[in-house]
């Protein structure tokens, strides 16, 4: 099979990211937690703390500047000073669209279609690691393990039998939905031109590391954190 050109690749990656996150909402909400934590507090002041607290609170149409200083009971100026601040945290955001202004806490914004993007970007005769992945989108290997689940669970996860253990090794518990186990992840992977040696384990000639996943990402414009050596 002939991989599909970078360019259409990007394209393709581009236009799937609002789907993706529609479906990783109805049919994975596990996996579309795994990247919402909250967010970094460490060194909040007093008042800004009670600010996020509240905001963290607050209704979906989020709080007028004016409401917030009264439930703070401070004044506006400095209560929107501090909801600035915040915002400069990316701890809280302005309700878009709001008029009045309103404020509420930051979303986390297309965190498993990341996932799901990079999955895609794994082209036919390529294989890659559930930490490979988990590094390529936030920059550490916290998130394999939800990978392999949702690899493993979702429905239509692209490219499942692409993303396997680590050293190439397809885990025991692999299985496509309808019965097929380990050997089938295999099969497939060989009908795509991936090799495998004597003990089972995936030809590295044919692993996509990290940094090249990495680099698709970035070109198909999905918003990926800078890794330490970018900064």
């Amino acid at each position: 099979m002939v991989a599909p050109e970078s360019g259409a690749v990007t394209r393709l990656a581009s236009r799937i990211v609002d789907a993706l996150q529609e479906f990783v909402r109805d049919y994975s909400p596990e996996f579309a937690d795994e990247e919402s934590p909250d967010g970094d507090v460490s060194g909040l002041g007093p008042r800004q703390q009670q600010a996020y607290e509240l905001l963290r609170n607050a209704p979906e149409q989020g709080i007028k500047t004016a409401d917030l200083a009264d439930a703070m009971k401070y004044d506006p100026p400095n209560a929107y000073l501090t909801l600035k601040s915040l915002a400069n945290r990316g701890l809280v955001e302005m309700v878009p669209g709001s008029a009045p202004q309103r404020w509420r806490a930051a979303r986390k914004r297309g965190s498993s279609a990341r996932y799901l993007v990079a999955a895609q970007l794994i082209r036919p005769g390529e294989w890659t690691t559930y930490g490979d992945v988990s590094i390529a989108v936030r920059g550490d290997d916290r998130a394999a393990r939800a990978i392999g689940s949702a690899a493993k669970n979702l429905p239509n996860f692209p490219n499942p039998e692409r993303i396997i253990g680590a050293g190439g090794v397809i885990p025991a518990k692999w299985n496509d939905g309808d019965g097929g186990g380990p050997e089938v992840c295999r099969s497939r992977l060989e009908a795509q031109g991936i090799t495998f040696h004597p003990d089972g384990r995936a030809n590295d000639n044919h692993r996509l590391g990290w940094e090249e996943l990495r680099q698709r990402l970035l070109e198909a414009g999905v918003d990926v954190p800078p890794m330490p050596s970018d900064e």
